[in-house]
């Protein structure tokens, strides 16, 4: 996993899976930085994650409602097949904005 911050984005590429063994963790540094609502975006790259389950979709989804009161977004890009699958199938596609691997926005 890595993170990359500027002064209002923050970038988590994860690598390998995207599930509950790294979970913990990510939400507790990403909860950190989100704390005074200065970062208003978060991008998560998945163009190394082999694998996302519920537990990823959920803290993705738990950042997105924190970011959003106070104007922030969420962004997904470089998703495999199978994850814009899981992201789509939850109806998430949209709201985070899910761009493929290789692709430009769904839709």
């Amino acid at each position: 996993m890595k993170i990359e911050k500027t002064d209002r984005r923050i970038t988590v590429m994860t690598d390998g899976d995207f599930d509950l063994h790294i979970c913990p963790e990510l939400k507790a540094l990403l909860e950190e930085d989100l704390k005074d609502h200065r970062v208003t975006h978060v991008c998560f790259d998945l163009s190394k994650t082999s694998f996302i389950d519920s537990s990823g979709l959920g803290l993705i989804l738990y950042i997105y409602k924190q970011t959003a009161p106070y104007g922030g977004k969420v962004s997904v890009i470089n998703a495999s097949p199978p994850a814009a699958k899981l992201f789509e199938m939850a109806g998430l596609d949209e709201l985070l904005n899910l761009r493929r691997k290789g692709r430009e926005k769904l839709g």
